[in-house]
């Protein structure tokens, strides 16, 4: 008797098993998983516009119930939690790993060999960096204009034992520790926060544990922040202002990142607010590449100065610190991914008072500027 119960009971959950999930089968269209951060596959189309019977409609019927079928989405955050909490990993195929306490991180496939040190220049390659710096370095001197280089670091580069510990590095030197170099020997100056942002990490989370891990938390951007506007003022012999703390209201909010499958740590961090902006976003000024969303063009009759200062850069300046470094003259003009452009003309046409090239440690400029410097010369 008991024998014939516990049959029962297996083929009845065997068959809710099966029958249940079609039961609840999603059906509306353009439903967006909020564990997945993605938009669920439509219910594809019978028959193409000409009347014939749409060939690929088994595959894409399999797509639609894979992603639709009932419960899902539970079962995505169900396994993600697994992962995460048991084994220490993200359930989904993506450029963020865990470290060894579940910290977040960041390297596609091609930082990896960076982070290693396997991918370090030559000395023919070095020689040919400095050249190339030193003659953007002399080009731009001879518009009458200044030149600085900003050095920014990967997480990983600060907080290597937050990376995996399964991945070693071979040496002390990196490449981007090469390009700080190279650019040095061209006589550019550079402002390399590396330092700074290691020694601060003792009293504050330079780059979060479970926030962004693409980039420095708004402590480090403040910290680089600030050295950028000395390194301006020691280049150009000026005395630009530099916010201090007090010109900020600093709060602290969660920024913890949510990632696959829902999951979301909390990460109480500095948040920072310039308490009396006298920066305003004129986009109508930029005549070249205006076209771009990324790019910023910001006037500032307050700032006591004619000064038009040109950065080409990435993410690390544009979301953290453009707007703060505003504060300080009449004109700012952001260029976001400059080594997509033309940077002869970028030069040429905004005709900058300051021109501050900075790159992330993972996006590195220097072939690009090799290219560049080679159409300057005629060469290619």
């Amino acid at each position: 008797m008991f024998e014939k119960r516990v049959k029962i009971i297996f083929v009845v959950a065997f068959f809710a098993v099966l029958v249940l999930p079609l039961l609840f089968v999603n059906t509306k269209k353009g439903k967006v998983s909020e564990a997945e951060k993605r938009k669920l596959a439509t219910f594809p189309k019978t028959w193409e516009k000409d009347g014939s019977f749409n060939k690929n409609f088994p595959s894409e019927f399999e797509t639609w119930l894979d992603d639709n079928l009932g419960f899902r989405s539970k079962m995505v955050v169900a396994n993600a939690y697994v992962q995460y909490y048991v084994f220490n990993q993200l359930a989904n195929n993506t450029d963020m790993y865990l470290g060894p306490n579940g910290e977040l991180n960041y390297a596609t496939f091609k930082m990896i060999p960076d982070y290693q040190h396997f991918t370090l220049y030559s000395d023919e390659e070095k020689a040919e960096i400095t050249d190339a710096f030193a003659y953007v370095k002399d080009y731009v001197h001879d518009m009458g204009a200044e030149f600085i280089y900003v050095q920014c670091w990967d997480k990983h580069s600060i907080y290597p034992e937050q990376f995996p510990k399964g991945v070693l590095q071979y040496g002390d030197v990196s490449r981007a520790d090469q390009l700080v170099e190279a650019r040095e020997n061209a006589g550019v100056t550079v402002v390399n926060p590396k330092q700074a942002l290691l020694d601060g990490k003792k009293d504050y989370d330079t780059y979060t544990v479970w926030g962004d891990p693409t980039h420095w938390s708004e402590r480090g951007a403040y910290i680089g922040y600030k050295l950028i506007m000395e390194g301006i003022n020691s280049e150009t012999g000026g005395e630009y202002r530099i916010l201090s703390e007090n010109d900020y209201d600093i709060s602290v909010i969660d920024q913890g990142e949510t990632v696959f499958g829902g999951i979301h740590r909390e990460q109480p961090e500095e948040h920072f607010e310039i308490k009396n902006p006298g920066a305003v976003a004129t986009l109508d000024k930029l005549v070249l590449y205006g076209d771009d969303n990324r790019f910023r063009y910001f006037t500032n009759d307050k700032a006591g100065n004619d000064t038009r200062l040109l950065i080409i850069g990435d993410s690390y300046i544009k979301s953290f610190i453009v707007e703060d470094i505003a504060e300080s003259f009449h004109e700012t003009v952001l260029l976001y991914g400059g080594k997509k452009f033309d940077l002869q003309k970028m030069l040429d046409t905004y005709k900058p008072d300051i021109v501050v090239l900075e790159s992330a440690e993972r996006n590195n400029y220097a072939p690009w500027v090799i290219d560049s410097v080679k159409k300057m010369r005629g060469e290619g």
